[in-house]
């Protein structure tokens, strides 16, 4: 690829000078600006043309027709100006040519070089190729300038066909996938709706339209300071002979410092302070040269002002500038992208041509109104530039489907979206959106109501019966029905409902289910009311729960077989709502039960009852190895509270029991208070790594359920810079073993742990960042950066580049990248002496790491 445009280059740099000295010293400056209302028309032609074929012509052959046909152009215009013939014409066309093909084969080779890389792949390696480019244009420039002094200017044309036929012949030997094929692109045979198709294409993305008026508003600029630049130099130098050397020079000169640039600062700018404020960086220069100039309006600004358009277009902002498409679907760039750098680049070129004919030569002003013009259009660059600068992270953001709603509520009138969901969506959708609705006074209308009641998902009719459980209206004899379902917890909440809407009933209608010989129907109503009046003492008595309970478990205790699992659950929750403090044996036998699904609700019972042998029970399952029903005991022990649990972490500390106290902060995650937030601020100092790990997934994981609770932002983001400073550390040390490796003393224990700890780790800086940036769902690009999906992953990690402050993505993004690719690893100054690559090791907070580099090194 790096020889690609660098032939491409350096045939356009040995063509521009001279094409602009024959232009302006046999033409003059006065028709500099119809030359560029020609180009624009030219383009448009040309434009159209390509986006016609990009469809049926795969790109890579697509570039090798143009590139045959832009050579043999040169060979002719060459042999036109050695015979002179038509010269006024012939010079006219050869300034026409230059600035498209400048234009199409720099855009057509984007566009293979978006079909090779990523966008994280096209960051590492713009730099090298971008390199590549300015070399071109400084090897073009120097060039033209010898074969001039040695022979006359036509063969420089015939030099510059020359690598372009050598980047033919490269092009020909890249075997990336897609770029030979078709593949995924849609079949069109409607001519019309082919060349408008990328006009359309823009103007229905968003992304694309910023970005078309980016280009717009910077090639205005552009073709204005370039009109700036020839006025002052035409001024200065009178003679051909002295503008092709001038030109020659500076051009030249121009590539020579923007390949300084691309190879030394370049990556430094983009790496350090992304893509999207990569792109403010020359806006901004030429809004302060454009002030100088207007205040001493000489050649030096002229040239200055020059100089930084053509050195940062051609290195920071080019890069800019194509990363920005990346993210953008190939197929929308294929279609668009030659439209956009061709199209869009020409027409701005014509209107900046139109723009100057108007003002020099019909308003007959003076040259300075240019600069003025100039210095208006870079603030509306810089405006647009901010504007894509967020719409470029927002991008990524969509690609990866961050903080969906999935379409539930829309912003029709709230009410009527709600029914219409609800008569209408899907089952997520009416899920979610009853579960909105069960925390409002939201009446739904009836005829919603008996439909929903009657749904096939079980789910949907338990949380249409929970939502209308308290409303004075009658549903009794819809839900009466659903008594007789066939799946136990719709027959639970139906009876649950009834209970609450006895008056609408027949007297004593529920209570013959309490002598019901049906175990469904028994134990349904013995939940039902103590759900229901388990606070109340005198109706437990008179209704005999108790009583009917110890029969049941009593019968269950002569054939275990009698009652099935959901009867066992029912049971235990009816205990559990009474308080049945006689009865807690059988929910003591059902934790040791050998069903898994009995087991864990059991233990979520257990909690409910609020017993202290329960939470003595309930602390000692926290580090059993058997149980693997860790979130229900996290959430039984949740249910006892801050108080008692700060009792049980001081025990279990006092008692050294880390195993158990290390899921402590998961406890805390499941109660919805302040105070717990604030129990695990505290737990972050503690010197146990793990406890302070888990305490930060928890404080996440609650944050995220309830982000009305609060927590120290400022000391957040210090923790995540010592987090992120330690695993640096971690990473310097395995690169200094990478030697080690290759001796018998390989510590190869120890390399494993410290890895293990970066993966751990990595988890743990992602849930630092999803609470000090909670609108950017961190925790969710974690996914995908762990994820197998390279496209997703990628995405994700751009996005992650372009969301942080510099400060803290120097040092995060190396660790991302570290994760994946060892080899990628780039943190200045890595370097670490032995005796403190020792002492982090054997001193280290990690309880496993310590362990482990004392083995090694003892």
């Amino acid at each position: 690829m790096q020889r690609i445009i660098f032939c491409l280059i350096c045939a356009l740099l040995l063509v521009k000078p001279t094409s602009n000295s024959l232009f302006l010293s046999i033409l003059g400056i006065d028709s500099l600006p119809f030359a560029y209302i020609t180009v624009s028309a030219i383009a448009l032609i040309i434009s159209l043309f390509y986006n016609k074929h990009i469809d049926i012509v795969a790109p890579k052959k697509l570039f090798i027709i143009s590139s045959l046909v832009s050579a043999m152009l040169l060979v002719a215009i060459a042999y036109c100006l050695y015979y002179n013939f038509f010269q006024d014409t012939v010079v006219f066309a050869f300034y026409l040519f230059v600035s498209v093909f400048g234009i199409l084969s720099a855009s057509q080779f984007w566009i293979l070089f978006n079909q090779i890389f990523n966008a994280r792949q096209a960051r590492k390696y713009f730099g090298v190729i971008g390199s590549g480019a300015i070399a071109g244009g400084i090897v073009g420039g120097y060039l033209a300038t010898i074969i001039t002094a040695i022979t006359s200017s036509e063969f420089v044309l015939i030099a510059a066909a020359i690598f372009i036929l050598t980047a033919v012949f490269e092009v020909t030997k890249l075997k990336k996938e897609g770029l030979n094929s078709l593949k995924n692109r849609e079949a069109n045979n409607d001519p019309k709706a082919s060349i408008l198709r990328p006009f359309f294409l823009i103007k229905s993305t968003r992304h694309l339209k910023l970005f078309a008026l980016l280009v717009t508003v910077s090639v205005f600029v552009a073709k204005l300071i370039d009109y700036q630049f020839g006025y002052f130099a035409s001024q200065a130098f009178t003679t051909e002979d002295e503008l092709t050397a001038f030109y020659g020079f500076w051009y030249s000169s121009f590539n020579l410092v923007a390949l300084i640039i691309q190879l030394f600062i370049t990556n430094k700018i983009v790496g350090r302070f992304g893509v999207a404020h990569s792109i403010l960086i020359l806006p901004v220069l030429v809004l302060m040269g454009s002030v100088l100039l207007l205040i001493l309006p000489v050649l030096m600004f002229a040239l200055t002002i020059k100089l930084l358009d053509a050195s940062l277009k051609q290195s920071i902002n080019k890069a800019s500038f194509e990363l920005i498409m990346l993210p953008i679907p190939e197929d929308i760039k294929l279609k668009t992208k030659t439209f956009i750098d061709l199209f869009i680049d020409s027409l701005a070129t014509g209107i900046s041509g139109l723009a100057i004919i108007f003002i020099i030569n019909a308003l007959n002003l003076p040259n300075y109104v240019i600069t003025i013009i100039i210095i208006a259009a870079g603030f509306v660059w810089y405006y647009y530039a901010n504007v894509i600068r967020k719409e470029y992270k927002e991008v990524f953001r969509n690609s990866l489907k961050l903080k969906s709603d999935h379409g539930v509520i829309s912003n029709k009138n709230l009410l009527e979206q709600y029914e219409e969901v609800l008569s209408s969506g899907n089952d997520f959708q009416i899920l979610k959106t009853l579960k909105i609705l069960k925390s409002t006074d939201f009446k739904i209308n009836s005829t919603i109501v008996n439909n929903l009641l009657n749904n096939q998902n079980p789910k949907i009719v338990i949380a249409i019966i929970h939502q209308i459980l308290f409303e004075n209206s009658d549903y009794a004899t819809e839900v009466k029905a659903l008594l007789n379902h066939p799946i136990s917890e719709v027959k639970s909440a139906a009876f649950e409902y009834l209970i609450n809407h006895q008056d609408h009933l027949e007297t004593h209608f529920l209570l013959k289910y309490l002598e019901s010989k049906d175990y469904d129907q028994l134990i349904m109503a013995l939940s039902a009311y103590s759900k229901e009046f388990g606070n109340n003492i005198t109706i437990l008595k008179v209704l005999d729960i108790e009583k009917r309970i110890q029969l049941l478990i009593d019968e269950y205790r002569k054939d275990s077989n009698i009652l099935k699992p959901y009867h066992l659950t029912g049971i235990v929750n009816s205990i559990a709502s009474c308080k049945f403090e006689s009865l807690y044996y059988f929910i003591e036998e059902l934790i040791y039960h050998q069903d898994k699904e009995i087991r864990g609700f059991a233990i979520l019972e257990a909690g409910v009852t609020g017993s202290e042998n329960f939470l003595k029970i309930l602390s000692s399952l926290l580090s059993n190895p058997e149980y693997d029903e860790q979130e229900e005991i996290y959430i039984a022990l949740a249910k006892y509270g801050l108080k008692e649990l700060y009792v049980l972490e001081n025990q279990l500390s006092v008692s050294g029991d880390y195993l158990s106290l290390r899921k402590i902060p998961y406890i805390y995650s499941k109660i919805a208070k302040q105070e717990a937030i604030t129990r695990l601020e505290g737990l972050l100092k503690h010197k146990d790594l793990v406890i302070r790990n888990n305490s930060i997934h928890a404080m996440s994981e609650l944050l995220n359920k309830y982000p009305l609770l609060k927590t120290n932002s400022s000391a957040l983001s210090l923790l995540l810079i010592e987090e992120s400073k330690y695993n640096n550390a971690i990473v310097k040390v395995l690169i200094e073993f990478d030697e080690k490796q290759k001796t018998d003393k390989s510590p190869h224990e120890l390399i494993n742990v410290l890895k293990s700890k970066i993966d751990s780790n990595l988890k743990v800086i992602f849930s630092l960042l999803d609470m000090i940036y909670p609108p950017e769902d961190y925790l969710q690009l974690y996914e995908y950066v762990k994820g197998s999906d390279e496209d997703l992953r990628n995405n994700a990690i751009e996005y992650v580049d372009n969301s942080l402050q510099p400060n803290l993505k120097n040092i995060i993004i190396p660790l991302i990248e570290y994760h994946f690719n060892e080899s990628s690893y780039s943190i200045d100054d890595i370097k670490i002496q032995e005796y403190e690559m020792r002492s982090f090791l054997i001193e280290n907070r990690d309880e496993e790491i310590r362990k482990a580099a004392n083995k090694f090194f003892n």
